[in-house]
């Protein structure tokens, strides 16, 4: 190894001091998040294996609840030293710690300690008064707020102690990536410290294997395929004309992405369309996609198509194109416009080609999105006045970030002016199960039923009401169970918060034929949906579940998010017998930027304080700040004295199952599990609860 420059820490002259990095104590760190910290403490620990540097561990009454130190600290440095403490909160007054640090040799101490203010504070200042040099890592010890962190630096550097960050000090200690392990050391980087750097190593790593190998020669071959400029310029053609929504704008890009599942095909697509579904083609801009550099390219009565520059095609139609067109009800009906789909073209009938569109379905397989085929038989697929080959159509989860089916279509695009049948997008497999046979008759029963009992429930609103003096607001200290979730705000947040944004559903994709409701920023993930349990969603949530599964008479737990800048108009609850609860997890600031209106009056959330109120009074919701608001929604049947108890219960079950049967998009509700969950399904809620048309 190199010499060491003047001023800079010598490897050979370290200590390493893990103190305090248990489970118990992580729960009380907010200055970071818990994983970026546990990758922190990972970081190091992996570096003084690498370098062979002396680890000294020790834990502040680890069979208490501070809790046992996390595993990964003894995973990745098993030469780790641990040394017992007898309750002293500062690890210097250990004397069996400080007589290991003597053995040592070492003179400069590198510490980290959860909590810093305490944990790491007082044995580095401690022991630069008995003559070392102390390296403190700030963000791979954690503290309960940033002001103490603050604080606990001051006071650090005050004292002679040298603060530090968990990358400084890595570089600091590898000193030089001419060296044999420095590959193990990018590594280290990119997996727990800085994640942005491992795209550096892929494009590093891609344009090595280009020098070695070449340019991929499909993509020569292609004069205008489709790129993010051009994706881009057609999307904002869209966006401003309001024919697309920023989430299936973001879907769209998603296609290019080098992580998607199909990057292969998408590379090698000759175009990709856009197709929207819109209530009137003769409406559509005309002037701006000329404008835009789009070309008629096709036109029917209820079906256009322009070319746009850059290999990007966009598609309007207004007649029915697909299984679902056919399915809709006048309730059913869902708004447009909205992209109906993503068409991925591959002309091309070259054996590479036509190998890379057989391998689709092993690709779907193992994204574990469903798949059906089109022109098995040989006879092509047509599509107004076209037909390809074959097509493959692919339907992703809602956990990758979009519904929108994809169509794989392959083959020469053969031109058929006579012809003008079209082989419509099929359904997707498990919504074509739901709508057959007993679901589809109840589904079409119920929402032919919902808007007269809706009107059959005004009289009983007002029973309800009198029942209740007419107050809008309860008491939360009525019901025993608020205190419970209040105290558990921390864990519900962090809970739903680790659930990736782009899997909660959007409630316009849950309803159907509610167009007032339908907020492109008003999302909801149920645990719990009008009495009936969504089983795969409380997988991913299970301690929010544990803490709500067992509230008395509850037919409602979903967590409910409101984007920044968004409006809920003013509208009734659709049931009167029941009561509506918020527990407020992440509340914008200032508090008067996001208020509910009840009846006349106003009321902003504040932490700590569930609202319970009347929801068939009319209430409007306004969040004017750039920040989420996030409540954790609970409904309960209203606490009514007999008879009038009897008859709500029963009236409830009823009022349950015609709206979830008539207005509720079940697929879209569910959320797929985390598949690093290993909590079974069947012990979140019963095997009978898969389906909400036939059982609760």
């Amino acid at each position: 190894m190199a010499g060491v420059t003047k001023g800079m820490i010598d490897p050979d002259d370290v200590l390493m001091l893990l103190i305090d990095h248990q489970s118990g104590l992580f729960n009380v760190v907010q200055d970071m998040s818990v994983p970026e910290l546990r990758n922190n403490v990972i970081a190091l620990a992996r570096t003084a294996s690498l370098l062979n540097i002396p680890v000294l561990t020790t834990a502040s009454v680890p069979d208490g609840p501070n809790g046992p130190m996390i595993p990964e600290v003894h995973e990745y440095a098993p030469h780790a030293e641990y040394i017992p403490r007898t309750g002293q909160i500062n690890a210097w007054d250990n004397p069996p710690f400080v007589e290991a640090i003597e053995r040592s040799g070492k003179k400069t101490l590198v510490m980290t300690g959860t909590l810093t203010s305490v944990c790491l504070v007082f044995p580095a200042i401690s022991a630069v008064a008995a003559g070392y040099k102390v390296y403190a890592v700030v963000d791979a010890s954690g503290n309960w707020s940033k002001m103490a962190t603050d604080l606990a630096i001051a006071r650090m550097a005050q004292a002679g102690v040298i603060p530090t960050d968990t990358f400084a000090m890595v570089a600091e200690l590898q000193q030089t990536w001419n060296r044999p392990d420095g590959m193990k050391f990018a590594e280290l980087f990119g997996e727990n410290i800085m994640p942005m750097y491992k795209l550096l190593m892929e494009s590093y790593q891609k344009a090595q294997a280009v020098q070695k190998d070449g340019p991929e020669t499909i993509m020569d071959k292609v004069d205008d395929m489709p790129t993010r400029e051009t994706m881009n310029s057609a999307l904002d053609l869209l966006q401003q004309n309001d024919l697309a929504t920023s989430c299936e704008a973001k879907a769209a890009l998603g296609l290019l992405n080098s992580s998607h599942p199909f990057t292969d095909q998408l590379a090698t697509a000759e175009s990709i369309h856009i197709h929207v579904k819109v209530d009137d083609t003769t409406a559509l801009p005309h002037d701006s996609i000329a404008a835009a550099g789009g070309q008629l390219d096709y036109e029917k009565e209820g079906f256009i198509k322009f070319k746009m520059p850059g290999g990007v095609n966009l598609i309007f139609s207004s007649i029915a194109v697909s299984q679902d067109d056919l399915a809709e009800t006048e309730c059913s009906r869902r708004a447009r416009p909205f992209v109906d789909h993503f068409g991925i073209d591959l002309r091309s009938e070259a054996d590479d080609v036509a190998a890379l569109f057989q391998s689709i379905p092993c690709k779907a397989k193992d994204a574990g999105w469903a798949l059906v085929s089109q022109g098995d038989s040989g006879g092509g697929v047509h599509c107004c006045h076209v037909e390809v080959k074959a097509k493959y159509w692919v339907y992703p989860t809602a956990c990758s970030g979009s519904t929108i089916p994809l169509e794989f279509a392959f083959g020469e695009l053969k031109v058929n002016p006579v012809s003008g049948g079209c082989d419509l997008r099929p359904m997707a497999p498990d919504k074509a199960a739901a709508m057959g046979g007993l679901h589809f008759v109840i589904n079409a029963f119920a929402r032919s039923l919902a808007p007269l009992v809706a009107f059959l429930l005004r009289p009983y609103a007002m029973l309800m009401r009198r029942c209740s003096n007419n107050r809008w607001r309860f008491d939360s200290r009525e019901f025993a169970w608020t205190a419970k979730l209040e105290e558990n705000i921390e864990a519900m947040r962090d809970e739903f918060l680790a659930v990736q944004a782009e899997c909660v559903p959007n409630l316009k994709d849950v309803l159907t034929g509610n167009q007032q409701m339908a907020s492109t920023g008003w999302r909801l993930l149920a645990l719990r949906y009008w009495s009936f349990d969504v089983p795969s969603n409380c997988q991913l949530c299970p301690q929010t579940w544990e803490l709500v599964r067992n509230i008395p008479d509850m037919t409602m737990a979903t967590f409910s998010v409101l984007e920044g800048g968004e409006h809920i108009p003013a509208h009734r609850g659709v049931f009167p017998g029941l009561l509506r609860c918020h527990v407020p997890l992440l509340v914008p600031t200032p508090a008067d930027s996001c208020r509910i209106r009840i009846g006349q009056e106003s009321h902003s959330w504040q932490i700590g304080q569930s609202l319970v109120f009347d929801d068939s009074f009319e209430h409007e919701v306004w969040n004017d700040s750039d920040q989420p608001r996030i409540v954790l929604l609970i409904d309960i049947k209203r606490p009514l004295p007999q008879p009038l108890r009897a008859i709500n219960n029963w009236l409830t079950r009823v009022a349950c199952s015609l709206f979830v049967l008539g207005t509720t998009n079940w697929d879209e509700l569910t959320v797929a599990p985390n598949p690093s969950s290993d909590i079974p399904a069947e012990e979140v809620a019963p095997a009978a609860v898969r389906s909400p048309a036939l059982s609760r």
